[in-house]
Formats: structure tokens, C-alpha cells, sequence
């Protein structure tokens, strides 16, 4: 089951198990399902497929400059998934955006 509730910012989260998803966390693309999430167990965010029994499904890690980096949304977009994401350097948040061909189901 998904949960969905809210920080002190009013922010949605919808969680399963150990999976914490973005906002407008699923895309679209040839009748394949992708998804944009944090699992909370390694702390890193993640893209998967959602299979045709609606299991989630790893396939990428998002790369970024720190070890602690979380989702904020995900957005299909002229056959690509992009997903933006923060994380945490100093005493500054940073935002970075990751684009995948979701065609090939590479990093662009």
C-alpha cells in the first residue's frame, strides 16, 4: 500500500516499504511504466519500471555529489524521463537533474 502524508511544508510523500517516491513519480512511455524514488535503506535516489504485475523494479542509481540526495519530481518529456533531485554540500541545498532516454533506458 502507498501512504501518503505530509511534512511541516506541506510536501507529499507516498511510500512503499522502504521506498519513498517523488512527486509525480511515475512516466509513461510505449506502455512502460518508470518511476522516480529514494529507497531510505542506502539513501539514494533511484529510476525503476514498474513490471506488468506492478512490482517495482531498480534500474539506475542517481549519481550525485554527495551520499544523502532526495527526490523532488519526475517529468516524461519528448521520450525522455527527466528527474530533479537535492542534495546537501556546506551549508547549501543544490538541485540536480537527471535525463533518461526511455527508449534505449540510458542516461542521455
Amino acid at each position: 500500500m502507498i501512504l501518503k502524508y505530509s511534512d511541516q511544508n506541506n510536501y507529499e510523500f507516498f511510500t512503499l516499504d522502504n521506498i519513498t517516491f517523488s512527486y509525480s513519480p511515475i512516466t509513461e512511455h510505449d506502455g512502460e511504466l518508470s518511476y522516480f524514488a529514494m529507497d531510505r535503506d542506502v539513501r539514494k535516489c533511484i529510476r525503476g519500471k514498474l513490471t506488468s504485475d506492478f512490482q517495482l523494479e531498480t534500474v539506475d542509481t542517481i549519481v550525485a555529489p554527495t551520499d544523502e540526495h532526495w527526490t523532488i519530481s519526475s517529468q516524461a518529456l519528448d521520450g525522455s524521463q527527466y528527474n530533479a533531485y537535492i542534495y546537501y554540500i556546506g551549508d547549501k541545498y543544490h538541485m540536480g537533474i537527471s535525463k533518461y532516454d526511455l527508449a534505449s533506458g540510458n542516461l542521455a
